[in-house]
């Protein structure tokens, strides 16, 4: 994939980002199109002449009429709690907090410190990263939990992202290396979906509400790069249904007026950035699909929760997905439980 990028050949590029992370799933491109259709629909009623503006520009360069697909059940109450509760026993000794209201670059170190300390993860350090302005990110071939140095962090943030980046990332690395099937630690094939699905839901049931499944915003830029529609796109046709995207959400949630357009247009070019990176731009139809595995392990993680709870318990024997029958297979096979964890 990468010697296709540097050699500018886009038709290799896209079909090796689909060997690694597969194509993105027409049923969930739908159901996110047609959620954001309703809401937008629902807006066009607004008292404030700027929403209902907003959202007749997000309407008219929408994809319209694409088949409606039942994708899967928000988690109810039920499903919620018992995820959260899996979640605390998991990773309930990772979040123990010192007092504070607001948390630094430094306190955040200090806490992730402590927590890496907790999970007994040698060779793994905390380190706060002057260069770049993203988000807490994993290093998994340096070890290193990775914090923007101006980075701040509310207390219940930061218990969400300690069970997100070292609770699951760190931890299903660690353990997958002192299992019996020491390929846990690196992962199966295609195990992100899975990985990603389990953070996310563990972050949702932390915060005791999911009101949408993870991603979206990801999945629905490379459907509409893919053209899932039949309409493929480039990086600038992307770019211009994400801004009004995001204009309308932002307006929605009563931000201010006044930024609305410079911070959708940020918004709309760094996630098209993501969506891109590798590719040409140029070429309709090819971008890098590794952003999908957040929606689609969303919903799939989900899933199992309802349809098979006890799967839980196994959720941190490594890097694998447990929604993929396969990787199921494997572990059975092996006779890889919860119990072979030493």
């Amino acid at each position: 994939m990468l010697h296709a990028s540097e050699s500018g050949d886009m038709r290799k590029f896209k079909k090796y980002s689909e060997f690694v992370y597969g194509k993105p799933s027409e049923d969930i491109f739908g159901y996110t199109v047609n959620s954001i259709r309703s809401e937008a629909t629902l807006n066009l009623a607004s008292d404030d002449e700027t929403i209902q503006a907003a959202a007749r520009e997000l309407l008219e360069i929408l994809p319209s009429e694409l088949p409606h697909h039942e994708i899967s059940l928000i988690p109810n109450d039920e499903a919620i709690a018992s995820m959260r509760q899996a979640t605390l026993e998991s990773a309930g000794d990772l979040i123990e907090l010192p007092e504070g209201t607001t948390f630094d670059a430094s306190s955040i170190k200090t806490t992730f410190d402590s927590a890496l300390e907790t999970l007994k993860a040698d060779g793994w350090q905390v380190v706060i990263d002057t260069s770049s302005k993203s988000g807490i990110s994993v290093d998994q071939e340096k070890q290193q939990v990775k914090i923007p140095e101006g980075r701040t962090l509310t207390p219940n943030k930061l218990q969400t992202l300690i069970v997100h980046e070292i609770g699951t990332h760190v931890k299903r690395r660690v353990t997958g290396e002192r299992s019996k099937l020491k390929l846990l630690g690196l992962g199966l094939d295609r195990y992100e979906t899975g990985e990603e699905g389990v953070a996310t839901a563990r972050e949702q049931a932390m915060s005791g509400k999911v009101d949408d499944f993870a991603g979206l915003d990801g999945h629905l830029a490379i459907g509409l790069a893919y053209g899932l529609d039949g309409t493929p796109r480039n990086f600038r046709e992307v770019y211009e249904v994400l801004k009004k995207y995001y204009k309308l959400t932002s307006l929605v949630g009563k931000e201010a007026k006044e930024t609305v357009e410079d911070k959708s247009s940020d918004k709309a070019w760094n996630r098209c950035v993501r969506t891109f990176r590798g590719s040409d731009s140029k070429t309709k139809g090819a971008c890098f699909t590794k952003d999908i595995v957040y929606r689609e392990g969303n919903i799939g993680t989900w899933n199992v929760i309802r349809n098979n709870p006890q799967e839980m318990a196994r959720f941190d024997v490594g890097k694998y997905d447990p929604s993929n029958p396969r990787h199921i297979w494997i572990l059975e096979t092996l006779g890889i439980e919860d119990a072979e964890i030493v």
